[in-house]
């Protein structure tokens, strides 16, 4: 529940609901398409058709992308595909920051600038406690979750192509 500066007024009630659904719908639409992209490489390398093979499954996200992308370049059977599957880990590699304060971050809600302030500790070399802030106006919040609902549909409908053409039992 994010904080509130002042006595919350309806609207901002409403806001802060609003902020509620965003989130928990941003975070979950990042872990379906960071688990498909997992999911994708597990299937490729078991997959007789391609010969694609991946010694062990990317777990961070940072690298399951780097699979992707170097994956679908390198396999002559899948260079077709490359481009979207690029285009698609690009805009997946672009949410990562986004996706870290939602998750780990402290949210306060400024009534008066409708604004969110996202807080997380990022330690630096010589400060274990340094604190980041990404700072969100609400009428940024509306694209936000429209951009990370769009990406999962397109991917939801790429790896579908991909388990029709290729049999991946997806």
């Amino acid at each position: 529940m994010p904080l509130v500066n002042q006595q919350p007024s309806d609207l901002t009630k409403a806001l802060v609901e609003d902020f509620k659904t965003f989130r928990g719908g941003f975070l979950t639409s990042f872990a379906q398409v960071e688990f498909m992209f997992g999911r994708l490489i597990s299937q490729l390398t078991k997959s007789k058709s391609i010969g694609f093979q991946a010694v062990k499954l990317p777990y961070r996200i940072e690298s399951r992308i780097k699979a992707i992308i170097g994956t679908f370049e390198s396999e002559a059977i899948l260079q077709p595909y490359s481009p979207q599957a690029t285009r698609l880990a690009t805009r997946m590699e672009e949410k990562i920051e986004l996706r870290n304060f939602l998750s780990h971050g402290f949210v306060k809600y400024y009534a008066e600038e409708q604004t969110w302030v996202i807080r997380m500790f990022r330690p630096l070399g010589d400060d274990p406690w340094h604190e980041d802030k990404l700072q969100l106006h609400i009428s940024d919040v509306p694209p936000l979750m429209s951009s990370m609902s769009l990406l999962t549909q397109e991917a939801f409908e790429f790896i579908r192509g991909l388990n029709d053409k290729f049999a991946l039992e997806f």
